[in-house]
């Protein structure tokens, strides 16, 4: 079993920005469960002017994982990077939002065991109304999907992201909306297939 471990950290840098840590941590497979040693923290975010905070991580059957991050303490973004099983980047950090507009914060992750991975974020006055909860769809192999709006109904604010991924790479998205269901807020969702095309219409999860 494998279990990763995120943090923001005021402590490691001066004046008050924050920095992103992961901590790797790998048990045997074995019926002892022992413990190996956790790996030394690491800085995640490559980015340090403004804050990095919001931190979330999902990995794959194979122990590589993927962290996503709000990047930025005015026009915020999303920022995502991908590490493998040693901890070792296969890459620079890299903007998931397309629209830069206003802020994008509040960053939610799903990853597949294939290594297909979803990230999710609540996106300020792009719908038109509010704010609203966009995604896009990373494949292991072949190009990330285009930015995609999860909610159909964009009337005041959608918030609060957040999305689970089954082994086939279908996926859902659930995210808190303000007024839909007349009585303050409510929790909504929609499925995707693993194209990240939608599957039926925006569902009402919360029924009280």
């Amino acid at each position: 079993m494998q279990k990763l471990l995120i943090k923001t950290d005021d402590n490691m840098k001066r004046s008050t920005r924050l920095a992103l840590w992961c901590i790797f941590t790998v048990f045997l497979a074995a019926s002892t469960n022992a413990q190996i040693s956790p790996r030394k923290e690491f800085l995640v975010n490559i980015t340090t002017t403004y804050d990095q905070h919001d931190p979330v991580v999902a990995a794959d059957s194979f122990g590589n994982f993927v962290c996503a991050i709000t990047n930025g303490s005015r026009d915020k973004s999303i920022r995502a990077r991908i590490l493998d099983t040693s901890s070792t980047s296969s890459g620079s950090s890299f903007q998931v939002n397309v629209t830069g507009t206003d802020n994008q914060r509040d960053p939610a992750i799903a990853m597949a065991a294939s290594g297909n991975y979803v990230i999710a974020w609540n996106s300020k006055n792009q719908d038109g109304d509010g704010s609203g909860i966009y995604l896009r769809l990373f494949p292991k192999i072949g190009a990330s999907s285009s930015e995609i709006r999860a909610n159909t109904s964009t009337t005041s604010n959608q918030s609060l992201p957040a999305v689970a991924m089954n082994g086939s790479g279908s996926f859902v998205v659930v995210w808190t909306d303000d007024v839909r269901d007349f009585s303050q807020s409510g929790v909504y969702g929609q499925r995707f297939d693993d194209t990240a095309g939608k599957v039926g219409t925006e569902i009402a999860i919360n029924y009280n």
